[in-house]
């Protein structure tokens, strides 16, 4: 299982991401994957040929952007935001994929109106990933600003779904994200323990909280995960 550690930053994080291929790995290892990989993608193509609805393409996209293709990933979720600009989840996607691809003016564009037209805690990736926007375009101030927006809106909305629990639990799940990209790891910890509380069932912010510990763990020994700190 993938670390949730280094899943919880990620705009459609709960995309399964393929194996990385690299030189270092064993050849017996790189001859299992890379043929499996590269033949899911001629029968992604293939499904895109016959049938070339949204599904398919976003499928084809979502392989493209793990084969490392940013380029052609880009082209594809262009297409389909095109086809439906109103949709926030390929919105997201496609910037994903532009900040992959190094594109962070591209991104600001697409995230701006979007923020613009959804300013509300449903739309907190969007805010998340427009902060991680300006930062790569070396804006630091407008990077800071953008995280502590995001954090002062779900505060706000955390007062409005007291009585609504499993709300209340994401809202505490996206702050807690919030303050373990910002390394506040004792923030996200408690915001993390909210969210559990709010919602037990709520795996996603288990395995994180989990994560966090380990992590403060690792830094209590001296060990400074690079990701991190």
């Amino acid at each position: 299982m993938d670390d949730p550690a280094e899943l919880y930053h990620v705009p459609g994080a709960d995309v399964t991401r393929g194996p990385t291929l690299s030189d270092d790995q064993p050849p017996s290892l790189r001859d299992t994957i890379q043929p499996a990989t590269f033949r899911g993608e001629h029968h992604s193509e293939r499904v895109v040929a016959v049938k070339q609805d949204v599904e398919a393409l976003t499928h084809l996209g979502n392989v493209y952007q793990r084969l490392g293709r940013t380029h052609d990933a880009c082209s594809i979720f262009s297409h389909l935001v095109r086809k439906l600009p109103d949709d926030t989840r390929l919105l997201l996607k496609y910037v994903q994929v532009l900040m992959d691809e190094g594109d962070f003016k591209q991104a600001d564009a697409v995230l701006t109106p979007l923020i613009a037209r959804e300013p509300h805690v449903h739309n907190c990736h969007a805010l998340l990933a427009m902060a991680k926007v300006q930062e790569g375009l070396g804006n630091k101030q407008e990077a800071r600003s953008g995280n502590l927006s995001l954090q002062s809106l779900l505060r706000k909305a955390s007062k409005w779904t007291r009585d609504d629990q499993k709300t209340a639990a994401t809202i505490h799940y996206e702050l807690a994200n919030v303050y373990k990209d910002l390394r506040q790891f004792q923030e996200a910890l408690q915001n993390f323990n909210a969210s559990v509380n709010a919602d037990p069932t709520f795996t996603s912010a288990h395995l994180n909280l989990g994560a966090v510990y380990h992590l403060l763990v690792r830094i209590a020994v001296g060990d400074k995960p690079a990701h991190y700190v």
